[in-house]
């Protein structure tokens, strides 16, 4: 790395360099164009958010010298969250990670059978992942100020998580939902267990809404493989 002005350049082995503004946060990731084998030179910023496969972008290098990065762009990369405890093989897109790891929109995790990891989020609402779990980000926006903006997507796609609501849901209750097999929870600032397979909910504080059903605090909900809906007010 050098220091041109008031701007970082980062140059890697496969000749990707990569201008880095005033301010600004740059995480190469799996998914950078040098990752994806486009050598060249880019601003750091929204041009660092391609896809792998057809979906990736034409990149075109930046003119040498311009140095001027898209602070939207840089937007993207910032953390969102914070993997607070980990416990066993736990992985962020593939890699092994440990406590402390930033999280980012669109990051898959995964605990392995002796893991488990609890993520805080910026505005303080916490998931707490068990063995066994595939969980991803899909959309995550908070602003104090906008709460009517503010939105949370998360998709459970195997194991369980214990769910504990923070100020997005308590300021908009329509703002956080997760996706399971068996449907999409709105969380209505809820604090719950969820379990993936023949689904067990267990809502502990507040409600959510399963496929249009509401569930409140000390209700079970059993929905069978096949998609039949059962709650239970004890188990």
């Amino acid at each position: 790395m050098t220091l041109e002005g008031g701007e970082a350049v980062l140059q890697f082995a496969d000749q990707c360099l990569y201008r880095l503004g005033e301010d600004q946060l740059f995480d190469i990731g799996a998914q950078s164009p040098c990752a994806l084998g486009q050598g060249g030179e880019y601003p750091a910023g929204e041009q660092l958010a391609v896809m792998a496969g057809d979906q990736t972008p034409a990149l075109q290098p930046a003119a040498l010298g311009d140095g001027k990065a898209s602070k939207k762009g840089a937007a993207d990369l910032t953390a969102i969250g914070t993997l607070t405890e980990v416990t066993g093989n736990v992985q962020i897109n593939g890699k092994p990670t440990r406590a402390g790891a930033p999280l980012q929109r669109n990051n898959p995790l995964q605990t392995g059978p002796d893991g488990a990891a609890t993520l805080t989020f910026t505005d303080g609402q916490t998931l707490h992942l068990r063995s066994a779990s595939r969980f991803s980000i899909k959309d995550y926006r908070y602003a104090a100020q906008q709460p009517e903006r503010n939105r949370a997507i998360f998709d459970l796609a195997q194991g369980s998580l214990i769910y504990q609501a923070g100020t997005m849901a308590k300021d908009n209750p329509q703002a956080v939902k997760l996706i399971t097999p068996s449907g999409t929870l709105d969380v209505n600032a809820a604090n719950f267990t969820v379990i993936i397979g023949s689904m067990v909910l267990q809502v502990s504080a507040g409600s959510v809404t399963l496929n249009g059903q509401e569930i409140t605090a000390g209700q079970y909900v059993y929905v069978s493989d096949l998609g039949n809906l059962q709650v239970f007010n004890s188990l």
